[in-house]
């Protein structure tokens, strides 16, 4: 007698992209995993390293979420053994963004259904400036480490300029030499400067451009105000292009 085995799929899905989790976003998950007859369990964690667990979706929608206990990740679940099993969870990273996965398993024709459905979640929850805040660690740690290599190389050109011209001239044997070397050192301090700015301006960065905003509570707030500062930024650049480029129309009609 041959015994017939039910095939079990398994999809895994991750994206390191920034995100905007909201209520509407939540009532949907929950929805998908309550349409398969599973009752769905959050798992939250805060800044002030306490997890929060709960059957009931108000516990979430209805958390404070303050500044000094702002929500860092939230996980959605499965608490039965039933297929399928769903898990899907929304993370904020310290240093270099966030990131959203999910694993589903059950049947194909289910898991495919899902996972559709998350997808499309996943999609609403995107945000315009993703690819400026969103890295994975690999991601981060080239960048970080590329940063420190060439800041490293231009701050010895620097020294290395500053030495041929202030403390040792005589080494120069031609006008053009020392002209070169001040010209090298003095763009090599430029770019120094700029990648300065790139590698502390981070937290200002992602206050203006949150990688992962969870839209509860004080949340909001904070969301309102970084889409202000952008506006406000943002105006303000367009209106300093369009003065410049008034002012050389100007100069150009008038001399």
């Amino acid at each position: 007698m041959t015994t017939v085995t039910q095939a079990t799929t398994t999809k895994r899905h991750e994206c390191y992209q920034a995100f905007d989790l909201d209520v509407a976003a939540i009532d949907t998950i929950w929805k998908i995993i309550q349409d398969y007859g599973h009752s769905p369990k959050v798992v939250f964690s805060c800044s002030d390293n306490s997890t929060i667990e709960s059957l009931n979706l108000d516990t979430l929608t209805k958390f404070t979420n303050t500044d000094d206990r702002q929500i860092c990740s939230v996980t959605f679940r499965c608490t039965g053994y039933a297929p399928p099993q769903i898990e899907l969870s929304f993370t904020r990273y310290k240093d270099y963004g966030a990131c959203i996965k999910y694993s589903i398993s059950g049947d194909d024709k289910d898991v495919l259904h899902v996972s559709r459905s998350l997808n499309d979640v996943i999609r609403n929850c995107g945000v315009w400036y993703s690819t400026l805040t969103a890295m994975s660690p690999y991601e981060y740690g080239a960048r970080s480490a590329s940063l420190t290599a060439l800041g490293l190389a231009l701050l010895l050109i620097v020294v290395v300029s500053f030495y041929f011209i202030y403390i040792s001239p005589e080494i120069m044997k031609s006008d053009s030499v020392r002209n070169a070397t001040i010209i090298i050192g003095g763009i090599s301090n430029i770019l120094l400067f700029f990648i300065s700015i790139v590698r502390f301006s981070n937290p200002i960065i992602q206050k203006l451009f949150p990688p992962a905003v969870f839209e509860i509570g004080v949340g909001m707030k904070r969301s309102e105000s970084s889409k202000y500062w952008r506006n406000f930024i943002g105006g303000g650049v367009i209106l300093a292009i369009l003065t410049g480029l008034a002012a050389i129309g100007l100069y150009e009609h008038v001399f």
